[in-house]
């Protein structure tokens, strides 16, 4: 049996007055149409693909849309799984080093895990409603995008309210 995992989730929302933005926050696909999932083959690995399948799959089986991945959140949920081993991720990373901007955000990481499956059963049970409003509720606020890492058995999920498209091309390695 696994040893006891020490585990972090953090949800950080804020609020940000923008006179004449809009844009508004709103679900959507990536560019071209294509799926989520589909979108990701060249960048993600096997078990991030599996988990932001699931993300997703939990999201649409609420009747909400598919999220598209965004290679700003993808560096930032590697770096989290990376540092997580090592220090419990102190400084939970939302894409802000990577240039990715909005308002809103959630994300959870924790290490110990076999498969994607594993992670996202465990995501749900301790996170709770931090990950399940936004992701089936979009309450409270309307996440955009999403952002899946996984490094050995570490796995790192962001999801982001950033009003502008997804950005699906450029490193999904964190710098």
């Amino acid at each position: 049996m696994q040893a006891t995992r020490s585990r972090i989730s953090v949800l950080a929302i804020a609020s940000l007055l923008c006179t004449g933005c809009g844009q508004g926050l709103r679900g959507g696909s990536p560019p071209g149409g294509a799926s989520p999932a589909a979108a990701t083959s060249n960048c993600f690995n096997t078990e991030e693909t599996a988990l932001m399948n699931q993300v997703n799959a939990t999201r649409t089986a609420a009747g909400k849309p598919a999220l598209p991945f965004d290679t700003r959140l993808i560096r930032a949920a590697r770096q989290d799984a990376r540092q997580f081993p090592a220090t419990g991720v102190k400084d939970f990373e939302f894409g802000g080093k990577y240039g990715y901007g909005g308002t809103s955000f959630v994300g959870g990481a924790d290490t110990g895990f076999s498969s994607a499956a594993d992670f996202w059963v465990q995501e749900q049970r301790t996170a709770g409603t931090g990950i399940s409003d936004p992701l089936t509720k979009d309450t409270p606020f309307v996440p955009r995008h999403i952002g899946v890492g996984n490094v050995d058995q570490s796995y790192a999920l962001v999801l982001g309210a950033d009003p502008g498209p997804a950005m699906s091309d450029g490193s999904c390695d964190p710098a």
